[in-house]
């Protein structure tokens, strides 16, 4: 069973996106993401031009 925290949030779903061990992030997730941290999207997504994310998988 995961953890889940008060706000829809789960330890497994944390733990992936911390890792980089995700292929994408749900909006609503986001949103919650940035309420609990006090912070904004920006703060938390970086975009990588092409050539950046095929060394940055590697």
């Amino acid at each position: 069973m995961t953890k889940e925290f008060g706000n829809g949030l789960h330890r497994n779903g944390i733990t992936k996106l911390y890792n980089e061990k995700t292929e994408g992030i749900k909006f609503e997730t986001l949103d919650v993401l940035c309420k609990v941290l006090g912070c904004t999207v920006a703060d938390i997504i970086e975009r990588l031009p092409d050539n950046e994310k095929e060394t940055a998988s590697q």
